[in-house]
C-alpha cells in the first residue's frame, strides 16, 4: 500500500501480485475489497494497481471476481478462456452449500 500525495490530495494505492500473464482481463475495472468496491488504475503483466483508502491494510482480501464481483459484468464473451487460464495458475476455495439439486 503506497500513499500518493497528487494535486494536494491524498491517494492511496494497493498492488495486487496479479496481471496479465495470470489470466486477468484488462476488462476488469473493479475490485471488491472489505465490502467495498475500488476501482483499477493499472493493469500490467505481473500486477493490478488498485485506487483504495487509508482503510485498506497489507493481506486484505481481495476479490477480482467471485459472489461480489461478477466476471460477467466485465467480459461479455468467452468468459470460459478467462477462467480456464486463471484456475491453471490460482487455487480455487468451493464452500459446502446445504441446498439440494432438484432432479
Amino acid at each position: 500500500i503506497v500513499k500518493s500525495i497528487n494535486k494536494k490530495k491524498e491517494v492511496w494505492y494497493a498492488v495486487v501480485p496479479l496481471g496479465l500473464v495470470d489470466g486477468i482481463n484488462t476488462n476488469i475495472s473493479k475490485v471488491f475489497i472489505n465490502d467495498k468496491f475500488y476501482s483499477i488504475k493499472e493493469i500490467n503483466d505481473e500486477y493490478i494497481v488498485v485506487i483504495v483508502d487509508n482503510s485498506i491494510n497489507v493481506n486484505d482480501i481481495v476479490e477480482i471476481f467471485g459472489p461480489n464481483n461478477r466476471l460477467d459484468y466485465f467480459i461479455k464473451d468467452n468468459i470460459f478462456n478467462t477462467i480456464n487460464h486463471i484456475t491453471s495458475i490460482i487455487s480455487i476455495n468451493y464452500e459446502k452449500s446445504s441446498k439440494k439439486l432438484k432432479s
